[in-house]
């Protein structure tokens, strides 16, 4: 008993020893890839269709996971360089298969889950930066019969008639494990390990964790996210949701380090996929109980004659360019939808997340190489209400 309270310090345990153990619980473990999700590389090839508002100079990275047990792999198009999904490594040819995900390229990085599955990670964490997160979304949803998609805002379509037709949604599913919140393996949330357990069911997620605790994982490392079974069609048939989890990483504190980090993400991070070899009865987790995106405390209680301010120099900016310009005045607006807000709307929240608030101009066109557009307002780093 004393041995096991001194061991209570942050310990990243052995992670074949948790596959051995899960598997012995009757368990299949099946190992995906932990990696960079490149969107603009990807688009620039024609293996990208969307880009999904991708941040220029910031990293995403996501899983890619095999096919879940007897079912069917997305098959991809050689045509357009898209390959096909890994297949599972337990298919009984006794058994139908359930239908594939919807393809989406990159192959494995959006996917069906059955309830009683949980996905999870073992990961080094990012260097030091700005600000890094990781979190679970609604990838993409069937599209309802009768209704007319094609003048909803990013809208794409995706399957065939043996998968059903999808529609993006990109909704958060709850909060994000961020640098601010993680549980590691050190006092510092840059450099050091942690582990990450995506679960739609409580009992699952129970065995999980005393799988990792048995082979020498410290429940002070471990991250829990949870997918409402209620609110989402979870499972393996035709028109059942599928989900992506994504991680970002915004200005590092060292080029170099950073670099490198991402070059041996795939090989110094390890994702399992693991399923009940009987199914497990539902053991739901409540929505969660959501952050706010502010604090409450508006930026004119921090500083003094805001409005003045702001006032001092649009005009001065009209003065300076009104006699040479045309000009027009744009506000800006959160752009993006909250994800159960836009999954209930069957709209696309376009991969949005509670740690910003996304704002938006109205769309515009620079019509000559003489146009220009000026940005101007309250510097939200320097009060302290944003960290970039």
């Amino acid at each position: 008993m004393t041995t096991k309270t001194m061991k209570t310090t942050r310990e990243f345990g052995t992670v074949l020893d948790f596959k051995e153990k899960m598997e012995k619980v009757d368990f299949y473990v099946q190992e995906g890839r932990f990696d960079e999700l490149n969107a603009i590389e990807l688009a620039s090839q024609g293996k990208l269709i969307s880009c999904f508002g991708n941040n220029a100079g910031s990293v995403y990275t996501v899983f890619y996971l095999p096919a879940s047990p007897n079912q069917d792999y997305a098959v991809g198009n050689p045509e357009r360089g898209w390959e096909d999904e890994q297949d599972t490594k337990y298919d009984n040819p006794e058994i139908e298969n359930a239908p594939a995900n919807p393809y989406f390229s990159p192959a494995g990085w959006q996917y069906k889950l059955r309830a009683d599955e949980a996905i999870v990670l073992f990961t080094e964490l990012p260097p030091e930066c700005k600000y890094y997160s990781f979190i679970n979304y609604i990838m993409f949803t069937e599209e309802k019969k009768n209704k007319d998609y094609s003048k909803e805002k990013g809208y794409f379509r995706v399957g065939n008639e043996a998968t059903g037709y999808y529609h993006p949604i990109f909704g958060s599913i709850g909060s994000s494990v961020n640098s601010g919140n993680v549980k590691s393996t050190g006092d510092c949330a840059y450099g050091t390990k942690a582990v990450i357990v995506v679960s739609a069911n409580k009992n699952v997620t129970d065995c999980v964790i005393e799988q990792l605790k048995e082979a020498g994982f410290s429940e002070e490392i471990i991250n829990i996210m949870t997918i409402p079974e209620q609110t989402y069609r979870m499972g393996l048939a035709r028109g059942k949701d599928t989900f992506a989890f994504l991680g970002r990483i915004s200005q590092p504190a060292d080029q170099g380090a950073y670099e490198d980090y991402i070059a041996g993400l795939g090989e110094n991070s390890i994702v399992y996929r693991v399923t009940p070899k009987t199914e497990l009865p539902s053991a739901p987790y409540a929505n969660e109980k959501l952050i706010p995106r502010g604090n409450g405390e508006h930026e004119v209680a921090l500083l003094s004659d805001v409005e003045q301010h702001l006032d001092t120099i649009r005009n001065s900016l009209i003065r300076q360019y009104a006699d040479a310009y045309d000009y027009e005045e744009f506000t800006s607006d959160i752009a993006v939808p909250e994800g159960l807000t836009a999954y209930t709307k069957d709209t696309n929240a376009q991969g949005d997340n509670r740690d910003t608030a996304y704002l938006m101009t109205q769309n515009f066109t620079l019509k000559s190489d003489e146009d220009f557009i000026v940005v101007y307002g309250v510097n939200h780093t320097a009060t302290g209400k944003a960290h970039y």
